[in-house]
C-alpha cells in the first residue's frame, strides 16, 4: 500500500484539506487554531502517526492510515494539559455514545509537576460523521 497516494485518495473528498508531504511523510495542517496537526511516516519497519505531541506506532500501513484519518474526524478530539505553559501530556479521545473516551496517551517524564495544570481541547472537523445525528 502506498501510504501518501492512499491519503491523497481519500482526502481527495475533502476539498479544503491542506497537507504537505515529502518521499515518507504526510501532514495535515488544521485551517484553524481549533485543530491539530495530524502526521503520518514510514520507515522501513513500522508506521506513525502523530497528533500534535501525541504519537503511536503502528505495523501496518492500514491500520496507520485509519487512525491518521480518525485525527482529521469530528470523532476524535486531542487532550492537551500543559504546566507553566508547556504541554507534557496529549490523549487521543473518542466519541463513543456521546460522550469522550479516552484512547490512548503519550506524555513527558520531567515537566514542572508543581505549577497549575491547564487542560486544552483540540478538534479537526475534516471529516464530518456526527452532524446528522
Amino acid at each position: 500500500m502506498n501510504l501518501i497516494a492512499e491519503i491523497r485518495r481519500q482526502l481527495a473528498e475533502h476539498p479544503g484539506a491542506q497537507c504537505e508531504e515529502g518521499k515518507n511523510w504526510i501532514r495535515y495542517v488544521p485551517s484553524s487554531d481549533q485543530g491539530f496537526v495530524a502526521e503520518l511516516s514510514a520507515d522501513p519497519d513500522r508506521y506513525t502517526v502523530a497528533f500534535d505531541g501525541w504519537h503511536e506506532h503502528f505495523g501496518d500501513a492500514e491500520s496507520a492510515v485509519k487512525c491518521f484519518m480518525f485525527g482529521l474526524s469530528d470523532r476524535s478530539r486531542l487532550k492537551i494539559v500543559s504546566r507553566g505553559g508547556t504541554p507534557h501530556k496529549w490523549t487521543v479521545e473518542s466519541l463513543e455514545n456521546d460522550k469522550w473516551v479516552e484512547v490512548s496517551a503519550t506524555g513527558l517524564v520531567f515537566f514542572t509537576f508543581w505549577r497549575q495544570a491547564r487542560v486544552e481541547y483540540r478538534q479537526n472537523t475534516l471529516i464530518e460523521t456526527t452532524r446528522d445525528k
